[in-house]
């Protein structure tokens, strides 16, 4: 296996992100920062705010202005069920998309206690794919890797998706990256 690092960090397959200058503003509809992700640093970096996967005309999320995405994304948060067994888990993960490139990354609440539920793992997940310019196919793919996974959260199946950080600095964030060749024993 031929795994690239420079300066510490795994180059993986390349991807976009559209990034704001905000975190955690539920409000916010533009992301004019783009950000070309090419390694584990720059994900980590990229995620500390709040990000799309797609890129729209004038920056602005909403479906209308649909352009293109070469990423797709997804928040499981494991709050349908307080049965830990039924969680979304890494080594489900791994099941579920055995031979798909992804990478994984804890969110803000990962093993934290929220709204009065026990802690549970928290991860924002992001396949890399071709790019798509016709946001039906986009969301079609969404929605076909959310079959997959039922328990993956509704709301980011729509192509409008965001997902949202604290903030920069107090948001402990580790990437778990999965590439289909780390994944064979």
């Amino acid at each position: 296996m031929n795994l690239t690092h420079i300066k510490g960090a795994l180059v993986i397959r390349s991807f976009d992100l559209f990034c704001s200058d905000k975190c955690g503003d539920y409000m916010n509809k533009y992301y004019p920062t783009h950000k070309r992700i090419n390694n584990t640093s720059e994900l980590k970096a990229a995620v500390a705010f709040d990000h799309v996967a797609a890129a729209y005309t004038g920056n602005a999320r909403k479906n209308e202005n649909y352009i293109k995405s070469d990423c797709i994304m997804f928040d499981i948060d494991n709050t349908e069920t307080d049965r830990a067994d039924d969680w979304i888990t890494l080594d489900k993960l791994r099941a579920d998309f055995q031979d798909v490139e992804y990478y994984v990354v804890t969110s803000r609440n990962h093993m934290r206690e929220k709204d009065g539920k026990a802690p549970r793992p928290k991860y924002h997940v992001y396949f890399p794919i071709d790019i798509i310019t016709d946001s039906g196919e986009y969301t079609a793919l969404k929605k076909r890797t959310k079959d997959l996974h039922i328990l993956i959260n509704t709301p980011r199946t729509r192509r409008v998706s965001f997902l949202a950080t604290k903030t920069p600095r107090c948001c402990i964030l580790t990437v778990i990256f999965y590439w289909r060749d780390l994944l064979k024993p």
